[in-house]
């Protein structure tokens, strides 16, 4: 009966741990890793190396043999299945570094891995708990995602066909001596009405407006409303800013108010230039450029952009000289001094802590 019974054990410990061992459950195994990062995601190494630690309560106790498994599916893992890679027991006090020697790994494998170790009087640790690794795209054939990125709006084109040149446009300001050269800091207050009915009429245009751009520049910056409702902002003139207003315009009579400050310390050249693009439904197109009939006033007013306002009391704004455009930047010709592209250079200057002397070589 006694022998029965241990033929019987035996059988279950063959069945149960792939071998006849039992475990010490004072030896463990732990901190697996692969290629030295825990459960790494897309590695790119065919034959990854593995590695763990062993842990006892017992002083002076060695590694002297370690068993590795590698399945391609948890549960064949925890049936102690190692249809990847079963190392088999291999003598060896090795725990880092132990390369994979399993089958050959496929782009976005998954591989479960377990280890248990033996000490030096053959006591045999539990399995480690499992560990796993994906692999990533070995092949170039294998990638299939496509680059993505911001893609900037492309320049602005300076020939007939551009709808948005600002070319030839007007600089204008409010009327106070040579503003192209000189004008006081301070902000001027710019109005015009547009009537979508009456340019639709002018054009022979029936159908609505498919997209109205308001391209402008500003010596130093622009807030823009429409029918009171604002618009957005530009800040310098240099390339030129376009808003989209399509939303804030109504098929009758809008209101365009412009805010535009001259900044510094000292009076300096100052102006506003652009145009307003009307594309209609029926691809036909209307520019209204801001120019000499543009109100102008160079105080604020309550309910200045309304369009209820009445402005009778502004005077007209004062055309100064036309915007130029060289091949890489916009250009105002007489404003002082002529603005063109330019190689900048920089210097940075080092404080140092302590002194010191350079060798020379």
């Amino acid at each position: 009966m006694r022998h029965s019974v241990t033929i019987l054990l035996a059988g279950m410990m063959l069945v149960l741990g792939g071998c006849a061992v039992l475990a010490d459950r004072d030896l463990t195994t732990k901190e697996l890793r692969c290629e030295y990062r825990v459960n790494p995601l897309g590695i790119d190494v065919l034959k990854p190396r593995l590695s763990w630690v062993m842990e006892s309560s017992n002083r002076g106790r060695m590694q002297s043999a370690y068993r590795i498994l590698a399945a391609s599916g948890e549960e064949d893992l925890n049936r102690n299945l190692g249809n990847l890679w079963d190392s088999g027991k291999v003598r060896s006090d090795q725990s880092n570094q132990v390369v994979y020697e399993g089958k050959p790994l496929k782009s976005r494998m998954q591989c479960f891995w377990k280890v248990r170790v033996w000490d030096k009087n053959g006591s045999a640790s539990a399995w480690s708990e499992p560990a796993v690794w994906t692999v990533g795209l070995l092949e170039p054939q294998d990638q299939q995602a496509k680059w993505i990125g911001y893609d900037a709006p492309a320049a602005a084109k300076e020939d007939k066909s551009d709808v948005l040149s600002i070319d030839k446009c007007s600089w204008v300001w409010f009327p106070e001596g040579e503003p192209e050269k000189s004008a006081p800091i301070g902000t001027r207050f710019f109005r015009h009405k547009v009537n979508i009915a009456d340019i639709a009429a002018e054009s022979a245009v029936k159908g609505k407006v498919k997209r109205a751009s308001f391209r402008l520049l500003a010596d130093n910056e622009a807030t823009v409303f429409v029918n009171g409702r604002e618009a957005g902002k530009v800040a310098g003139w240099s390339p030129g800013q376009v808003l989209d207003i399509t939303d804030k315009l109504t098929g009758g009579i809008n209101t365009l108010s412009i805010a535009a400050a001259n900044e510094g310390d000292n009076p300096n050249p100052a102006g506003l230039a652009g145009k307003l693009v009307i594309e209609f439904e029926e691809a036909k197109t209307r520019a209204i450029p801001i120019d000499h009939s543009w109100k102008t006033s160079n105080s604020e007013q309550e309910n200045w952009k309304s369009a209820d306002f009445n402005d009778s009391s502004w005077v007209y704004a004062k055309e100064t000289v036309y915007v130029q455009r060289s091949t890489s930047n916009v250009q105002r010709s007489t404003f002082g001094e002529r603005w063109t592209s330019q190689r900048l250079f920089y210097r940075r200057r080092l404080i140092c802590a302590r002194p010191f002397r350079l060798k020379s070589r």
